[in-house]
């Protein structure tokens, strides 16, 4: 889980790493989600404890799926399952719930890989050029982001003309 209180990046990391030494063959990531009626909304009402916002939680859960994916431990789940009360009138007293947010995940660590490879041109390499972008089958949405964020981001960072993404067995 990350983003428990008094917990840091550095913690999560450390915990998923071990949790890799340990020989696990699959892990689960949540990002915290605080519901009515517990001791963690009492603490969040009394100040004791802050949610993060929406872009400290991918951060953070993209992370330590990383150390997973660098230890060759599939991440089985990412965030809770959807379902009609996780919204912010339901059961939900603090913080977001978001149900895309595997997606988002995978968006932004797909982000980070193509950043660096691009970093390695210059920009008058890069300007105006076509990017095709090959990926696993099912993986093009989440390489393009959500709303084609990933996309425009590279787009406008670079000065690509066009890219395009190729799904690929």
């Amino acid at each position: 889980m990350t983003c428990l209180p008094r917990s840091d990046l550095s913690d999560e990391i450390k915990t998923a790493q071990d949790i890799c030494d340990m020989n696990a063959d699959g892990a689960r990531i949540y990002p915290l989600v605080v519901f009515k009626e517990t001791a963690l909304a009492k603490m969040t009402e009394s100040g004791e404890y802050t949610p993060v916002d929406a872009s400290e939680n991918i951060y953070r859960a993209k992370e330590v799926k990383k150390v997973f994916l660098k230890n060759n431990v599939p991440v089985i789940r990412l965030g809770l399952q959807a379902q009609d009360n996780l919204s912010s009138d339901g059961d939900i007293a603090a913080g977001e719930y978001r149900s895309a947010i595997g997606v988002m995940v995978d968006g932004a660590i797909y982000l980070e890989l193509l950043c660096e490879k691009l970093d390695k041109y210059t920009s008058d390499e890069l300007k105006c050029a076509f990017l095709n972008v090959e990926c696993t089958v099912g993986a093009s949405s989440a390489v393009a982001g959500i709303n084609k964020e990933n996309k425009r981001i590279l787009l406008e960072k670079y000065g690509l003309y066009k890219i395009k993404i190729t799904e690929k067995e």
